[in-house]
C-alpha cells in the first residue's frame, strides 16, 4: 500500500494520507479517485493491483464525472474485445515510473490527501529509466497462498485479501486478472454514452466515446 500512495504522489509521504489510504480497501480508494476524476491516481491503482481492481473496470469507469472527456481518460478505457489496455499488466510488476519520469502521474485531486510539495532533491534523485517492465514481482510470502485465502474468507474477513496482489490471486485461483466480455463491453460503451448525454448534456462527449 505505501509504495502505491508513494507512486501516486510522486515520492512524498504524508502520513494522514497513508493513514487514510491504508485503512480503506482499494476498490473504495479507486472510486473515490475516480468520482474526482483523477485518472492519474485510477491509473496507478489499476496498474499496480489489477487482480483485486480489475473485476470492477467498468465500475470505476462509470465513477468518473461524465463532463471528463473520454481523450482524458482514454489509457483506462477497454477494448472491444474485451481485453485490458496495455498498461495493465497480468501480474502487478512493481512500481510506474518514479517521479522525474515522463510519464509520472500527476499528483491525486481525491480524498486521500495531494502531500506537500516532496522534499527538496527528491524528483531530482529520482530515475527517469525504473519502468514498470523492469521491475520483477517479489516472491510471495508462506500466507500468500490459497488455503490461508479460504481460511479468511471462510472467517469473514475478506477485506484482508486485498493486501497483496498474491493473496488476491490465491483467492481467485488464478494469476490473469479476470477481464470483462466482449459483449458486456459493447454494452458498456452505450451505456455510458447514454448517461454522458443524458446527466452532461454534451453530446460531443458521448460521441467522442463511441469513437474510442
Amino acid at each position: 500500500r505505501l509504495d502505491t500512495l508513494l507512486a501516486v504522489h510522486q515520492g512524498a509521504y504524508e502520513p494522514a494520507a497513508y493513514e487514510a489510504f491504508r485503512d480503506a480497501s482499494l476498490l473504495d480508494a479507486a472510486m473515490s479517485w475516480a468520482a474526482f476524476g483523477d485518472v492519474g491516481a485510477l491509473g496507478v491503482l489499476m496498474h499496480r493491483h489489477p487482480m483485486s481492481l480489475r473485476p470492477a473496470w467498468l465500475q470505476l469507469l462509470d465513477a468518473l464525472p461524465e463532463t471528463l472527456h473520454p481523450r482524458a481518460c482514454s489509457h483506462l478505457l477497454p477494448r472491444a474485445d474485451g481485453q485490458a489496455p496495455a498498461f495493465l499488466p497480468p501480474l502487478s510488476i512493481g512500481p510506474p515510473p518514479l517521479a522525474g519520469s515522463a510519464t509520472a502521474p500527476k499528483a491525486p485531486a481525491g480524498p486521500y490527501l495531494a502531500p506537500p510539495a516532496p522534499p527538496a532533491g527528491v524528483a531530482a534523485s529520482a530515475g527517469a529509466s525504473a519502468t514498470p517492465a523492469a521491475r520483477l514481482p517479489p516472491d510471495c510470502d508462506w500466507v500468500e497462498c490459497e488455503a490461508v485465502a479460504a481460511e479468511l474468507v471462510s472467517d469473514g474477513y475478506e477485506s484482508l485479501l486485498d493486501v497483496t496482489e498474491a493473496m488476491q490471486a490465491a483467492a481467485q485461483g488464478t494469476a490473469s486478472p479476470p477481464a470483462p466480455a466482449a459483449a458486456e463491453v459493447e454494452q458498456w460503451y452505450v451505456a455510458r454514452a447514454c448517461t454522458i448525454d443524458s446527466c452532461s448534456g454534451m453530446l460531443p462527449h458521448a460521441i467522442a466515446l463511441l469513437e474510442a
